[in-house]
C-alpha cells in the first residue's frame, strides 16, 4: 500500500474548505445509534473534480472509501482512504457513537466538529443538521442507485460567503441508515484580483451496510489514476495531492 501523505495547509482550496469547519452552527438534532454501525462496514465512492484558475481548467477523477474498524466504549473508529496513482492519503477518526462528535483525527483531539459519514435518521424537510461545523438544511428527498439497489435519500443544502470564500455544498444521506451517499460542492476563493474555483462530485459505488451482520465482503480494492476526497472535501485532496506532485 502506498505511503501516507499528510495534506499541507498551504493550498488555497484548503483555506476555502476550512470555512466549512468555522461557520457557527445554529441548530442540530440528536439521534440514536445506527443499527448498521459495526466493524467491517464500508462505503466506496467514485467522483470527479474540476479546478479553474486564470482561464485554465484541470479535470480529475477519483475514488474514496471509509471503513468502520472498531466500535468500543461508545467510540467508533473509522479509517478513510484516498488514492492518487502511487500517492495515498489516509485519516483515522474517533467518533462519539451517539452524538456523532469527532473526538480525534489521526490521534489529535478535535473540538466542535461532527462527522460527515452519517447523520441522524429522525430528520424531515426543513430540519437543520450539523455536518462538521456547518449547518445544512434538509430540502428534499431523491432516490439514488447504489449497485443494483434504489435508496431514498434526504437532500441537504448549505451555502457560505465570507467575502473572500464562497460556496455551495449539497449532500445526499440515505433515509433508512443516515449514510452519506453523494456530495456535490462548488467553492470560489478570491485572492487579489484572481479567483480560484473548484467543483467536486462523488457518488456511491457500493456499501455492505445493508447486508446482514457476518456476511460482509471485503472493502473493494481502489484502482484509480487521479485524485479523490478526504476529510469531507474532494477538492481538498485533489488540490493537496496535485500541489505535492508539482513540487
Amino acid at each position: 500500500m502506498p505511503a501516507c501523505i499528510r495534506v499541507q495547509p498551504r493550498c488555497l482550496l484548503l483555506a476555502a474548505l476550512s470555512v466549512l469547519l468555522l461557520v457557527p452552527v445554529s441548530s442540530s438534532r440528536g439521534g440514536s445509534t445506527p443499527t448498521w454501525l459495526r466493524p467491517g462496514v464500508y462505503v466506496y465512492y467514485q467522483g470527479n473534480v474540476t479546478m479553474r484558475q486564470l482561464g485554465g481548467v484541470t479535470p480529475h477523477i477519483g475514488n474514496m472509501s471509509w471503513t468502520v474498524t472498531d466500535v468500543s466504549d461508545r467510540t467508533v473508529f473509522i479509517t478513510e482512504r484516498v488514492f492518487r496513482e502511487q500517492d495515498s492519503l489516509e485519516r483515522r477518526y474517533e467518533i462519539e457513537q451517539g452524538s456523532r462528535a469527532v473526538l480525534k483525527l489521526d490521534g489529535e483531539p478535535v473540538q466542535n466538529q461532527t462527522t460527515f459519514f452519517w447523520i441522524e435518521t429522525n430528520v424531515e424537510n426543513g430540519s437543520l443538521v450539523q455536518v462538521e461545523n456547518f449547518t445544512f438544511t434538509v430540502v428534499n428527498q431523491e432516490t439514488l442507485t447504489v449497485g443494483n439497489l434504489s435508496r431514498p435519500c434526504w437532500v441537504l443544502n448549505g451555502t457560505f460567503n465570507t467575502g473572500t470564500v464562497e460556496g455551495l455544498v449539497t449532500r445526499w444521506y440515505d433515509v433508512e441508515t443516515g449514510l452519506m451517499l453523494k456530495v456535490f460542492m462548488v467553492v470560489g476563493f478570491h485572492r487579489g484580483g484572481d479567483m480560484l474555483e473548484g467543483a467536486a462530485f462523488i457518488g456511491p459505488v457500493h456499501t455492505n451496510a445493508w447486508e446482514p451482520e457476518g456476511r460482509y465482503a471485503a472493502s473493494p480494492t481502489v484502482e484509480i489514476g487521479a485524485a479523490s476526497l478526504a476529510a469531507g472535501g474532494l477538492l481538498l485532496s485533489v488540490a493537496a495531492l496535485a500541489r505535492r506532485r508539482q513540487t
